[in-house]
Protein backbone atom coordinates (compact mmCIF):
# COMPACT_ATOMS: atom_id res chain seq x y z
CA UNK A 1 0.00 0.00 0.00
CA UNK A 2 1.44 3.46 -0.98
CA UNK A 3 1.50 6.40 2.11
CA UNK A 4 -0.69 8.75 1.10
CA UNK A 5 0.99 12.24 0.63
CA UNK A 6 -0.77 15.22 2.52
CA UNK A 7 -2.65 17.50 -0.26
CA UNK A 8 -0.73 20.59 -1.38
CA UNK A 9 -3.15 24.05 -1.90
CA UNK A 10 -3.33 24.90 -5.38
CA UNK A 11 -2.86 28.85 -3.74
CA UNK A 12 1.27 27.58 -4.07
CA UNK A 13 0.76 27.63 -7.95
CA UNK A 14 1.76 31.33 -8.40
CA UNK A 15 4.59 31.73 -5.46
CA UNK A 16 6.02 28.53 -7.36
CA UNK A 17 5.54 30.00 -11.00
CA UNK A 18 7.32 33.09 -9.86
CA UNK A 19 10.20 31.89 -8.11
CA UNK A 20 10.56 29.67 -10.70
CA UNK A 21 10.57 32.54 -13.22
CA UNK A 22 12.70 34.79 -11.18
CA UNK A 23 15.21 32.41 -10.48
CA UNK A 24 15.39 31.65 -14.58
CA UNK A 25 15.54 34.49 -15.13
CA UNK A 26 18.72 34.99 -12.92
CA UNK A 27 20.57 31.96 -15.00
CA UNK A 28 20.41 29.32 -12.20
CA UNK A 29 20.04 26.17 -13.66
CA UNK A 30 17.03 23.64 -13.25
CA UNK A 31 17.73 22.23 -10.00
CA UNK A 32 18.74 25.46 -8.08
CA UNK A 33 15.15 26.94 -9.73
CA UNK A 34 13.57 23.97 -8.07
CA UNK A 35 14.90 24.75 -4.48
CA UNK A 36 14.43 28.70 -4.78
CA UNK A 37 10.66 27.54 -5.03
CA UNK A 38 10.58 25.22 -2.42
CA UNK A 39 12.12 27.24 -0.29
CA UNK A 40 9.53 30.10 -0.89
CA UNK A 41 7.02 27.11 -0.64
CA UNK A 42 8.38 26.99 2.87
CA UNK A 43 8.37 30.44 3.79
CA UNK A 44 4.46 30.73 3.46
CA UNK A 45 3.69 26.90 4.23
CA UNK A 46 6.04 25.94 7.27
CA UNK A 47 3.53 22.96 7.83
CA UNK A 48 4.71 21.45 4.54
CA UNK A 49 8.04 19.41 4.98
CA UNK A 50 10.79 19.90 2.34
CA UNK A 51 10.33 17.03 0.20
CA UNK A 52 6.18 18.04 0.49
CA UNK A 53 7.52 21.53 -1.06
CA UNK A 54 9.85 20.08 -4.08
CA UNK A 55 6.92 17.48 -4.81
CA UNK A 56 5.04 20.81 -5.39
CA UNK A 57 7.13 22.57 -7.05
CA UNK A 58 7.62 19.23 -9.38
CA UNK A 59 3.73 18.81 -10.31
CA UNK A 60 3.48 22.49 -11.07
CA UNK A 61 6.28 21.90 -13.70
CA UNK A 62 4.88 18.52 -14.86
CA UNK A 63 1.61 20.74 -16.08
CA UNK A 64 3.36 24.07 -17.15
CA UNK A 65 5.48 21.57 -19.75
Amino acid sequence: MRAQRAPVARDLDGIIARTLGAARAQGRDYMSQSRAAAAAVLAVRPDLSAGQALEAVRRLREVAA
